[in-house]
């Protein structure tokens, strides 16, 4: 085995490692917290499981709704 041919193989184990090189997972992150946000913000609302699962699902379209429903009663200091 050759330098060249090591050095080839390390590229293509790094590239499947981190998903082909294709982004760097920037939208997969982003989605999570949203999720995650979600689930927090309607677990304080509701204080159901079910509820809180349905918002995670649904991500940041539950979070603009929370804030636009909710903007008077919020309080952020």
């Amino acid at each position: 085995m050759t330098y060249g041919d090591l050095e080839s193989r390390v590229q293509d184990l790094e590239s499947r490692r981190s998903g082909g090189g294709d982004g760097c997972g920037c939208v997969v992150g982003f989605y999570s917290v949203g999720a995650a946000l979600a689930v927090v913000l309607s677990w304080q609302a509701f204080h159901a499981l079910l509820w809180a699962a349905l918002a995670g699902s649904l991500s940041w379209v539950y979070v603009i709704y929370f804030v636009v429903k909710h903007w008077a009663d919020l309080h952020f200091v």
